[in-house]
């Protein structure tokens, strides 16, 4: 009897622990299979080696980083590229999240003029008119803590700069000042659709480049009619058979017209089109960032 109970013990305690074994080798080849989320730093390296291969980023492979965060109401990150040994500002990435978590590449840009840039904000403070005013003098890195980041969408993109008791509206990029206010901004906020944008591991298939304009030159977006363009294809299309093309879009519940010249694209490998817009150095902004809001002259 005896002999029999701990014959049933000893073959309860076997099938026990093979069951253990069992769940753990699950467990061990699920783990295997899932990918592992890719740190902040890892994907702005990424996408960094990635963009110095173009044409106009070489410079890029000498470049320092620094984050920023754009808010208030959004998770998306400001990075600002410097070169490494003039400290010269060089160019910028715009970073958000899709809902799983993975980073995606909102915008990009190259040049000595960034997004978000303090020196471009400084230098409005020191050449338009709010020179004039009757405002303390504010220097260098004095300026930021009056001035806070909005980033509704791409064009959009401005400064909020409080200082009682005036407060100015200026653009991210160029450093104009906008006639507005914050109902204007916030009146009709545009959802970002972060999974159409470029991942971790993407990379670009093709590019074109495209020689620089001014398209307050000949105005065809103020006496023609728009381009019947539908599609990414429709645009890639157009943009290779036609010399200038012009983008321009009305912001800010239509109060503001910009136009921009529209100088080359990437296409990355998952489809994701980035059009290329001259603005005080070239922004890549994703087609469909533009398409819907927007008109091609």
């Amino acid at each position: 009897m005896f002999k029999t109970l701990r014959l049933n013990i000893t073959v309860i305690l076997l099938i026990s622990c093979l069951t253990i074994i069992s769940h753990s080798m699950v467990s061990a080849s699920t783990n295997l299979n899932m990918q592992p989320q890719v740190s902040f730093e890892e994907n702005i390296s990424n996408w960094i080696k990635t963009l110095k291969k173009q044409d106009g980023f070489g410079e890029w492979e000498y470049a320092t980083w620094k984050s920023y965060a754009l808010g208030p109401g959004t998770h998306n990150k400001l990075v600002i590229l410097s070169n490494q040994n003039t400290k010269k500002e060089i160019g910028y990435l715009v970073i958000g999240a899709d809902s799983e978590g993975h980073y995606k590449l909102v915008e990009y840009g190259v040049g000595e003029y960034p997004l978000f840039s303090l020196n471009t904000l400084q230098t409005t403070f020191d050449v338009t008119y709010l020179k004039d005013l009757q405002i303390p003098e504010v220097k260098d890195t004095q300026l930021e803590q009056y001035a806070e980041r909005l980033y509704p969408n791409a064009l959009e993109a401005i400064w909020k700069v409080n200082i009682e008791p005036y407060t100015f509206y200026i653009d991210a990029k160029s450093g104009e000042i906008y006639p507005i206010d914050s109902e204007s901004i916030n009146e009709s906020p545009r959802e970002i659709n972060y999974n159409l944008y470029a991942g971790a591991t993407s990379y670009i298939q093709q590019s074109l480049e495209k020689e620089i304009f001014d398209p307050f030159e000949k105005l065809p977006w103020v006496f023609n009619e728009p381009q019947l363009i539908s599609n990414d294809e429709e645009f890639q299309i157009a943009v290779h058979n036609q010399e200038e093309i012009t983008y321009t879009e009305k912001l800010f519940q239509k109060e503001v017209r910009i136009p921009l010249a529209v100088v080359g694209y990437h296409r990355w490998d998952e489809g994701q089109l980035y059009i290329a817009l001259e603005q005080n150095g070239v922004r890549y902004i994703h087609f469909m960032s533009l398409y819907p809001y927007g008109q091609f002259f």
